[in-house]
This record gives C-alpha cells, structure tokens and sequence, in this order.
C-alpha cells in the first residue's frame, strides 16, 4: 500500500514538474521567440488608438539619402543601422525601436528629430528588421550592441554630440545602456515607457494575463532563457546604471499604461544623482503620448534637447 501511494505521488510530482517546464518554455516562446506568431505574441499591446501620421512619415522617410550601416553584435551577429545625414549637423540622435517593431517603425520620431536639426541614426535591435537572431534580447545584449553603435558614431564623428532615445524595450535598452562604458559625447538620454527589471514587469503581465503568481513558472521560464538565450531576466534591470549615470535623463511615461505600468517610471526616477526631467500624459496608455498630446510632447523634448546641446 505504502509503496503504491508513493508510486501515485512520484507521478503526480513528475506530472506537475514536466507541466510547469512546458508551460515556462512556453512562455518563453511567446515572449521571446522570434518564431512566434505575431497574433500570439501581440495580444495584450493596447491597438485603441494608433499614430495618423505614421504612414504619411513612412513614406517620407523611404524618401530621404538613408544609409545602410552594419556591425558585428556582441553574439558576432550581423546587425543593422540606418543614417540620415542633415546637412552639415553634428548632432546625433540615436533611435531605439520597441519590441518586435524594426528601425524603420520610429518613423515618425525620426522625421521629428530631423526637423530639429539631427542627425538620426535608427538601429534594428537583435531579432528585429535586418538583425537576425533566433530571439529577442529584451535590452540585455542590445544595450550593449547600442554602446557598440555609439562608439561607431564617435570615431567617425569626433567633435559630436549624441542623444539617446527610445520607446518601451527601447527605453529599456537605453537605460540599461548607461553603463556600457558610453563615449564622453553621450551628452543626454531621453525614455519614453520604458521598464527598469524584465523580471518586474513580466511578473506584471503573468499575473494579468494569467492570473498567475511569480512563482514557480517565471522562475522556471528565467532558467529557459540563460539556456536557450544566454541571460536571465533579472539581468535586464537598469537600476545600477541609474545609479552610476551622470547625464541628464528627460522621462515620459502615459499615467493609463497597462502593458508597461507608470510604477516602472516612479521607480526608476528614485536612482541616480543627475539632472531628471519628468513628465506623464493624462489618459495616455502605452507609446502614445507623442501623438495624442503632439504639440506638448515634442515642445517638451525641443526644451530639453535646447539645454543639453
């Protein structure tokens, strides 16, 4: 008897345990497998309202002398950027996409940004656009490729001045970028939604999506990505390079985010001796403030680029 009951509860513990492992590569699937389905992996972006302009700045932009650029990765990938020269500026924004989007998508930032006078130079992260690679990196090694492109744009730029911007997992990438040994003419960085720990905002979306606690399947689908990745997901987490940052740091965030929640911007502000400007969208959820209050937005980010030039 006593050995028949301990039979049924090894198998109920192997059934449990071979369960959570599936469900955690699961969930690595949808979040982080380039492979996935988009209709899968885009279900809880918030699609209510979308950027007017975006195709009417699309197409300006496959207008312009854009130049193809190319690096190694820190994974001795092939990845991708693109330059737009203005004139004779020697100023620089650098453009960082959000998740599973490309360099291509900033357009209407990039057109933004031109129109002040910058130089723009929009990379496509590891996964994304021309930057293959079996996953998404979710800033980790892509924080560490952006540095890679600032040092390109500082060799062949010697006397210019570069901004860093970026939305959602961009922001994340600029953020966590901080500390990437950036060159002296990193001047300033500018974030919008972005998230300061992977592992805090993907307990977030378990819980609203699934209804689940942190434990034990985020734990297990951590362990997925170091194997199949290369990282875990508490290594995406900019506190330390808030905390060691010198630059000034402009933030933006919309008040009624739910797939990136505004708490992200109310801790990450709580790090770092340098010079913060803050400012949320009322009603605004996720990457929209730069459409849905556009004259604010930009006036907001000319004033600063002004004092940071």
């Amino acid at each position: 008897m006593k050995n028949k009951k301990l039979k049924i509860l090894l198998t109920t513990i192997t059934i449990i345990l071979l369960g959570s492992v599936f469900a955690a590569n699961h969930l690595y699937n949808v979040a982080l497998n380039v492979n996935t389905k988009t209709s899968v992996r885009e279900q809880d972006v918030e699609k209510d309202i979308e950027d007017t302009k975006y195709e009417e700045n699309y197409e300006w932009l496959k207008k312009q002398n854009v130049k193809e650029r190319k690096i190694k990765s820190v994974l001795n990938k092939d990845i991708y950027a693109y330059e737009l020269r203005n004139k004779e500026a020697n100023k620089w924004i650098i453009t960082v996409h959000g998740y599973s989007r490309n360099g291509h998508a900033m357009a209407t930032f990039i057109r933004h940004f031109y129109d002040l006078g910058y130089n723009v130079l929009f990379p496509d992260l590891l996964g994304h656009g021309k930057s293959k690679n079996d996953f998404y990196t979710m800033g980790s090694y892509d924080s560490k490729d952006l540095a890679k492109w600032v040092k390109l744009i500082s060799s062949e730029n010697k006397e210019s001045k570069i901004i860093l911007f970026g939305v959602s997992m961009g922001a994340a990438t600029v953020l966590n970028s901080l500390d990437e040994n950036l060159t002296k003419n990193v001047v300033a960085f500018i974030e919008d939604s972005g998230y300061i720990s992977l592992d805090k905002l993907y307990t977030y979306q378990l819980k609203k999506n699934y209804k689940l606690s942190k434990f034990p399947l985020l734990n297990l689908a951590s362990t997925i990505t170091k194997i199949r990745a290369g990282f875990y997901f508490k290594d995406v987490d900019a506190k330390k390079a808030l905390e060691d940052n010198k630059i000034p740091g402009l933030f933006l965030h919309g008040e009624k985010d739910t797939f990136v929640p505004i708490d992200n911007l109310n801790e990450m502000i709580k790090y770092g001796n340098f010079k913060k400007e803050v400012h949320t969208f009322k009603d605004v959820k996720h990457v929209k403030a730069y459409f849905v209050y556009e004259k604010e937005y930009w006036d907001i980010i000319s004033k600063f680029l002004k004092k940071v030039e």
